[in-house]
């Protein structure tokens, strides 16, 4: 027996022996932006051909991915974490739906785009330095890399694949390595591509993309780890052709160093990759990620022939890597202290509140919960957050900077129907003790012209309750806004005033729901002829109803555009109470000659609407959208007044700058229909067909407003319609349905937000 245990240490030692002499190989991945997504490509071919990896360094996209590799994710979790929309909105600074905190967003208006100022600063320091938000990126970075620096004892070379991560001091004019520290710190510091994403300054000093001082670092990897083989996955190419029409390209080739491979030593491999698909073109993944593949497969049938690569996988750094990849913030079970940096002591007190943290320590589920309030905050310019645990505490630092003060908001309606329009909006905020915003805006066409004035109030809570009073002034013109370009038949004299007053107070029940409760008064006025054949001589016939009504709303959004969505769902329920006195003065024309005041005693109004978008395909969506409206509402004086007055169902842009009485009834249900081609991402093909179903409609009788048998009339509208989304806002042509009008089908096409104050009686 002893020969047998000879023979086996024998082959132990042999083995040992052979795999201490087995080759070490380094990684580095280069910058690139999207072009660097094609590295994940190389990491699979390299697991396909069992080629182990024991160091790996990178620059910009290249770290952030080297930063995942080092850390247990292989080559399949990357591909599908840059394939979700998850990802894709991350690197557009999008804030994802589900983390859309409801009680932040404010009513939508007309802007094309918000101009922050504040009137302290310079010209250039107003000017915006930054293409997208960084706060989405930041948070999910500190979630995903806290717990694993954590583990790691906050050194590189512990993770189960050491790492070094590289960027750029341009204070200093060198590069900065990250070899220990911050994990969330370094990553973030190297994927800083300049006026993309604003930089942070963890050492003090304006941190930015690795690519800029050293975008290939291949001699960072010899000299941090000396490696018996380098392996690097390039997207530099040599000489960096710029295009005279594309500014990013332009920026690539003055920042991003380019390679010069005549100078790489004889153990360098390097997989030059194609660099095609543009600095932020993410439309192209798997191409990316193919090429890359083919690419590494290529090169490493060359090195497998010139070296001897161990194959045999090891076995602790096989349980290592999966440790590794399991963690969560889970392990970080709770928040033991927290410090601020540049906000002032009471914006700090008010912060903290907002956020459930005065009672420390606090669960980290509860302060993700309430930390996403901050990503959807209108008063703060940018948050980013850090999380460093030490032996039994954990801390917590939130650096940030308060919004501009001033907001000018532009916008107009360019359309082929004149209800062209021009917008202005201005909007105050004040930080301090409480939260103080002013917000006033003005519309100017031939449909409607009018303004609202609305201040906002939020005290220091940890329930984030607001007062909200306004003042709301419109006009509609229905009559010179009908018929130039298109003409249902000869228009009605139709034209509304309303004033009203409004106090708002309003509470989140969950970070997409909310509930709020109002009280309007309102002076509401129309003019009309209750004929459609008068003389500018004639005099209108005039209805006032001075009312109060109170209501309450619940309402839970995610849907991810103002006008167009295709994506998230929208509930919301009203209930409203409303009483007030109607005066009517006639007309010269009217059947009536005797001025009249009625009193309207107290009637009630239930509204339910819902809508939702399913992705069925990649470029396939369905959407439903359902709304129900009951009440006890009375007539007015006539038949005209009583119309006006009613509720309208206006699912559509156009709808929305007609007045249709077919669309219009005291109780109603609706159903709708939508097929959205999506073959782009700012590209719709829109098919939507609704059915609108009185449950007893209004109808003329001698002047007077009566009401038909139930469900004896309903009426069909439809629209289909290509949108592209600008920057500015969604630009439309569509050919619209109206069932039963007098020519039903109208082409319609728009520049701009459809989108007006709202109104008393909405």
């Amino acid at each position: 027996m002893k020969w047998i245990a000879r023979l086996f240490l024998s082959l132990v030692l042999c083995f040992i022996t052979l795999y201490c002499k087995a080759q070490k190989i380094g990684l580095v991945l280069s910058g690139g932006g999207a072009d660097g997504l094609s590295h994940i490509g190389v990491l699979k071919a390299l697991e396909e051909e069992h080629i182990p990896v024991h160091y790996i360094c990178g620059s910009s996209i290249g770290a952030l991915l080297s930063a995942f590799y080092a850390s247990g994710y292989r080559a399949e979790d990357l591909e599908k974490l840059v394939k979700s929309y998850f990802f894709e909105g991350l690197a557009k600074g999008k804030i994802p739906l589900k983390y859309n905190y409801l009680i932040k967003h404010t009513e939508d208006y007309g802007a094309w785009f918000s101009l922050k100022i504040d009137l302290s600063e310079g010209t250039l320091k107003n000017i915006p330095s930054t293409l997208i938000n960084s706060s989405p990126i930041d948070f999910y970075l500190m979630e995903v890399f806290s717990p694993i620096a954590l583990k790691s004892k906050y050194h590189f070379d512990s993770l189960p694949i050491p790492l070094r991560i590289v960027a750029s001091d341009v204070e200093q004019k060198k590069i900065q390595v990250f070899k220990s520290g911050s994990l969330q710190d370094a990553v973030r510091s190297s994927i800083t591509y300049p006026f993309y994403i604003r930089p942070i300054a963890p050492n003090g000093h304006l941190l930015f993309d690795g690519g800029l001082y050293n975008n290939f670092p291949v001699a960072l990897m010899q000299r941090e780890f000396n490696p018996d083989i380098i392996i690097g996955s390039n997207t530099t190419e040599k000489n960096i052709k710029p295009d005279d029409e594309n500014i990013y390209s332009q920026m690539r080739t003055f920042l991003t160093q380019s390679l010069d491979s005549s100078h790489l030593l004889s153990n360098v491999f390097v997989i030059q990759l194609q660099s095609e698909a543009g600095t932020f073109n993410l439309n192209n993944i798997s191409a990316l990620i193919d090429s890359g593949y083919v690419a590494a497969k290529r090169t490493l049938s060359v090195l497998k022939n010139k070296f001897t690569i161990n194959a045999i996988p090891d076995t602790l750094n096989v349980k290592k890597i999966d440790a590794y990849k399991s963690l969560d913030m889970t392990s970080i079970p709770q928040i033991d202290s927290v410090h601020f940096n540049g906000f002032t002591s009471a914006q700090i007190k008010f912060l903290t509140r907002h956020l459930g943290l005065n009672q420390l320590p606090v669960s980290y589920p509860k302060f993700r919960k309430r930390y996403f309030r901050l990503l959807n905050d209108d008063f703060l310019r940018y948050t980013y957050p850090k999380i460093k645990s030490e032996i039994h505490t954990t801390h917590l630092n939130i650096t940030g900077k308060i919004q501009r003060p001033f907001q000018i908001e532009p916008g107009a309606i360019i359309s082929n129907k004149p209800i062209t329009e021009t917008f202005l909006g201005v909007r105050y905020l004040h930080f301090g003790t409480y939260r103080f915003s002013a917000y006033a805006n003005g519309y100017f066409g031939k449909l409607t012209s009018g303004a609202h004035v609305k201040v906002r109030i939020e005290p220091p809570s940890g329930i984030s309750w607001f007062f909200e009073p306004s003042f709301t002034y419109g006009s509609w013109d229905y009559y010179n806004s009908s018929a130039l370009f298109y003409d249902f038949q000869k228009p009605s004299y139709l034209l509304q005033l309303d004033r009203f007053v409004n106090l708002k107070i309003g509470a989140p029940i969950s970070n997409q729901s909310h509930i709020s409760a109002h009280w309007t008064y309102s002076d509401w006025e129309s003019r009309y002829y209750n004929t459609d054949d008068f003389k500018k001589t004639d005099t209108a016939d005039l209805s006032k109803f001075l009312f109060q009504q109170i209501q309450t709303e619940f309402s839970n959004q995610t849907l991810n555009r103002k006008m167009y969505s295709n994506e998230g769902q929208l509930f919301k329920l009203r209930l409203r109470a409303c009483k007030g006195i109607e005066s009517y003065l006639p007309g010269n024309q009217s059947l009536s000659k005797t001025p009249s005041d009625s009193i309207h005693n107290l009637w009630f109004q239930f509204k339910y609407t819902g809508e939702r978008y399913f992705k069925t395909f990649t470029w396939f969506r369905l959407g439903l959208f359902s709304e129900l409206l009951v009440s006890n509402q009375p007539f007015f004086k006539n038949y005209k007044s009583s119309l006006l007055a009613a509720p309208a169902f206006q699912p559509t842009p156009e709808s929305q700058t007609l007045f249709i009485s077919d669309f219009r009834a005291f109780n109603y249900a609706s159903l709708g229909l939508k097929a959205i081609f999506n073959p782009h991402a700012t590209f719709d093909l829109r098919t939507e067909i609704y059915i609108f179903q009185p449950y007893q409609s209004i109808i003329n009788k001698n002047n007077t407003a009566e009401l038909s048998k139930p469900f004896l009339y309903r009426s069909i509208t439809a629209t289909a319609a290509l949108v592209y989304n600008s920057p500015i806002g969604p630009a439309s042509l569509g050919l619209n349905y109206y069932e039963k009008q007098t020519q039903p089908f109208s082409l319609f096409f728009h520049l701009g937000f459809i989108l007006f104050n709202s109104k008393s009686l909405d």
